[in-house]
């Protein structure tokens, strides 16, 4: 009998479990047809989970691990690649082609569950592999969301949640005595902490998908120093009860939804003022759908005699896996939907399907490499959408 992702989190929640949750990359899943095999886990989190890994060459540890919901047992890798040129971690031998782990999963959510040992390699690991939004959404309600690029370190009963991608900018990770008086009353918004990112970068240096991606993690590295101060407090003055704990949990929770969920649109925003971009944001094309963005004006697209072929229209999300379906029925004057993301890839099968229902999509430059080599050529850079929206829309 299949178990039920609730009943399985309830498994692996107590004081021994560490869990590891990440977005899977096109590397990840085999969608790239690289040599690398496996799935990539940052090497400061493998040799803290797997002490052994930290010495020797190319060290690794052998541990029994049950993948749901597939109910599948395999005894899985974890290792350090130090040899030559490479210097990486990943957990493998899932013995591909898998039906657990394939392509059409990039962008799919995974959390590790490591049952752990003082001082010791752990004991088990049981993993599951989401199968839909729904189960991702279950997730996401207790850890907060997951996006490209970045990991999650939990521990269920601590609310230790770490941000665990690449180092955080030095000098947009702030420490208590560097964060702003009126913030310390007040969590700032997200529109509040993209203002003081850009406060701390030159404006309008270099292009601008690079300084979407630059601005992401000034902004990402700002609102976790902000929570630290805010959470780690109240964590060690402790809880009365259960439910002021969960309730507390929620919060938090609910808080980095929030900001996960207007961070995108708001960046993209600035960087299409600061390219003299015409644009609406947010506003209703018809009815109630209501597009992230319309070029060149929500006053052409409600012009009937404004020609089609001079209007676009782009949505944001940071993941696209399943969610580009929820573009299709946005801005009916509009047959191509563009679509900008930083999901770190998708296979052939899923990028064909989003080509057929019209998807063009946009990719900060420095993510192309992510992607399968057939689908490089027919992604957009954001420049590159900048220059068609200002060119087409006149």
């Amino acid at each position: 009998m299949q178990e039920s992702i609730d009943t399985w989190l309830v498994k692996v929640s107590c004081n021994n479990w560490v869990w590891y949750a990440k977005r899977l990359s096109a590397n990840d899943a085999g969608a790239t047809e690289s040599h690398q095999a496996g799935i990539y886990i940052p090497k400061h989190i493998l040799w803290a989970i797997f002490p052994s890994t930290q010495d020797g060459s190319n060290p690794d540890a052998r541990f029994p691990s049950e993948i749901f919901p597939q109910m599948e047992k395999r005894n899985l890798r974890a290792v350090w690649y130090n040899e030559k040129t490479r210097n990486e971690s990943r957990i493998t031998q899932w013995n591909r082609p898998s039906r657990i782990l394939e392509p059409d999963m990039t962008g799919g959510l995974v959390l590790f569950a490591f049952q752990l040992e003082s001082g010791k390699n752990p004991i088990e690991a049981w993993i599951w592999f989401c199968q839909n939004e729904e189960e991702e959404s279950i997730i996401e309600e207790i850890i907060g969301v997951i996006e490209p690029g970045e990991g999650l370190l939990h521990d269920p009963l601590g609310l230790a949640t770490s941000l665990i991608s690449k180092p955080q900018s030095k000098g947009c990770s702030l420490t208590e005595s560097d964060i702003p008086f009126a913030w310390l009353s007040e969590f700032p918004n997200a529109q509040v902490l993209i203002d003081y990112a850009l406060s701390l970068m030159p404006a309008k240096k270099g292009k601008a998908d690079a300084r979407l991606l630059a601005r992401r993690e000034c902004e990402t590295a700002l609102f976790y120093s902000v929570e630290r101060t805010f959470v780690l407090p109240r964590i060690k003055h402790g809880f009365a009860t259960v439910d002021e704990f969960v309730d507390y949990a929620n919060s938090v929770t609910n808080r980095r939804k929030s900001r996960a969920g207007r961070s995108l649109e708001l960046q993209l925003k600035s960087i299409f003022t600061e390219e003299n971009l015409s644009f609406a944001h947010g506003e209703i094309s018809e009815g109630n759908k209501k597009p992230d963005f319309l070029f060149p004006s929500i006053q052409a697209y409600q012009n009937l005699n404004w020609p089609d072929t001079k209007l676009r229209m782009l949505a944001a999300k940071t993941t696209c896996k399943d969610r580009w379906r929820q573009i299709l029925n946005e801005a009916d004057r509009i047959p191509a939907k563009h679509l900008v993301t930083l999901q770190q890839g998708v296979s052939e099968n899923q990028f064909k399907e989003m080509r057929k229902a019209g998807v063009i999509l946009v990719v900060p430059q420095a993510l192309h490499k992510n992607y399968p080599a057939s689908v490089q050529p027919e992604i957009m850079t954001l420049g590159a959408f900048i220059k068609e929206a200002k060119t087409a829309c006149m």
